[in-house]
């Protein structure tokens, strides 16, 4: 993604099969990450810039 949350591309890395078909990892692309980091730069005023965040379903671990 951009600074202005446009969806540049998304990729599995090499060897790595999507568990969700590609049109449902670039809408999840498009809006979650704006929403999650936002979200969290709420406390940055007291708590610093959001550096990263890190997200952990069952079977995959998402690193934004």
């Amino acid at each position: 993604m951009d600074e202005n949350g446009d969806v540049r591309f998304v990729k599995m890395r090499s060897g790595i099969r999507s568990l969700s078909p590609n049109r449902e990892d670039r809408s999840f692309m498009e809006l979650n990450p704006l929403l999650t980091v936002g979200s969290c730069g709420r406390l940055s005023s007291w708590a610093g810039d959001v550096e990263s965040v890190s997200i952990r379903y069952e079977k995959v671990f998402m690193y934004l």
